[in-house]
C-alpha cells in the first residue's frame, strides 16, 4: 500500500464519487483496509427488487448496479441472478458493513411476497443486514415490503437517529401493534403510513408528523380530532383516505368554522383547524395552532 501523509487519503476519499471509491477499495488488500476505517461517501442507499429475478442499487441516487443487462444477456435465470447477487452484495456489503457509514437515506423496495421463489436477492440482502454487527446510521427510511421483512429491515437501523419512518404495504392492525414496539418507531419524530386500515391512535402519540394514506373513518376522524391536541408533540396529521371524505358530513359533525382563509376551518374548543384540499375529495390536514 502506498504511504499517503496523515489526513491525505481521507481527503482523496471524501472527494471520490461511489464507483471511484469502490474501485479504490479493490486496489490493494492493505488499502482496502485503511479505506475501511474511513466515512464512506455515501449518504443515500435505495434497493430496489420489485420484479421477478431482477434487483437494481442506487447509492447517492446514482444506479450503481443493474440487472438489465444481465437479463438481456442471460438465458440461464439462476446464473442470471446469482451474477445480480454477486454485484448487489459486492456494493452494499462493502458500504454497510463500515460502522462508520452515515445515511440520510435508506430506501428497500421488494414484492417478495408474492413470488418468494424469485426475489432471493431481497433475502440475501436482508440477511446481510441481520449478519452486521452493529446497528445502521440511518436519518430516513422508506421500506416497502412484508411485514415480516419489513421489521427484520427496520431492526437493523440505529434507533434514536432514525427521525423519519415511511411504510408502504398490505399491513393489518395486527401488523402495526408489532412494529409500533420497536425502539425504532418508539423514537422516531415523522411518519408516513400507506396500509390498509387506520391503526389505533395509541402508537401515534409521540410522532410530530404523521401521512396516512389508507381507509380512514368518519367517527376515526373525530376520535382523531378529540386525541391529537393532547399529544405533546404534535404539529400536523395528513390524511389521504382511498374512499373519499365527504366534506360537508366532516364540517357538520366537527362543527367547523370558516376562517380567512379558503378551506381552512378551525375546530370550536380547540388548538387545531383542519384544511381540505381544494378540488380533491380524498384529502385533509389536522394541524395544530
Amino acid at each position: 500500500m502506498p504511504d499517503f501523509p496523515e489526513g491525505v487519503l481521507g481527503e482523496i476519499v471524501e472527494k471520490c464519487d461511489i464507483k471511484s471509491y469502490l474501485n479504490l477499495r479493490n486496489v490493494s488488500h492493505g488499502l482496502r483496509i485503511a479505506i475501511d476505517q474511513l466515512t464512506p461517501p455515501c449518504t443515500h442507499i435505495t434497493f430496489f427488487n420489485m420484479e421477478v429475478d431482477c434487483a437494481d442499487v442506487y447509492v447517492n441516487r446514482k444506479l450503481i448496479v443493474s440487472s438489465d443487462s444481465d437479463v438481456l444477456q442471460q438465458k440461464n435465470s439462476s446464473l442470471q441472478m446469482e451474477m445480480i447477487e454477486t454485484r448487489v452484495l459486492g456494493v452494499l456489503e462493502s458500504l454497510l458493513r463500515n460502522p462508520k457509514l452515515r445515511l440520510k437515506e435508506f430506501r428497500f423496495y421488494t414484492s417478495s411476497g408474492l413470488e418468494g421463489a424469485h426475489f432471493l436477492c431481497t433475502k440475501t440482502v436482508i440477511n446481510l443486514l441481520n449478519s452486521l454487527d452493529h446497528k445502521i446510521h440511518v436519518e430516513n427510511c422508506w421500506i416497502a415490503a412484508e411485514p415480516k421483512d419489513l421489521m427484520d429491515i427496520l431492526r437493523c437501523l440505529k434507533p434514536g437517529t432514525l427521525e423519519q419512518i415511511t411504510i408502504f404495504g398490505s399491513f393489518k392492525n395486527y401488523d402495526i401493534n408489532e412494529i409500533a414496539q420497536m425502539d425504532q418507531w418508539k423514537q422516531a419524530k415523522h411518519l408516513e403510513l400507506s396500509v390498509d386500515d387506520f391503526p389505533p391512535m395509541d402508537h401515534f402519540l409521540h410522532f410530530s408528523t404523521i401521512e396516512f394514506s389508507g381507509s380512514i373513518t368518519l367517527p376515526d376522524i373525530v376520535n382523531l380530532c378529540k386525541s391529537v391536541s393532547k399529544w405533546p408533540n404534535f404539529e400536523h396529521i395528513e390524511i389521504d383516505n382511498e374512499e373519499g371524505l365527504n366534506k360537508e358530513e366532516v364540517k357538520r359533525v366537527l362543527n367547523l368554522q370558516p376562517t380567512a382563509s379558503p378551506e381552512v376551518y378551525t375546530i370550536p374548543n380547540s388548538n387545531l383547524f383542519i384544511q381540505f384540499e381544494r378540488g380533491n375529495s380524498e384529502m385533509l390536514k389536522i394541524c395544530k395552532n
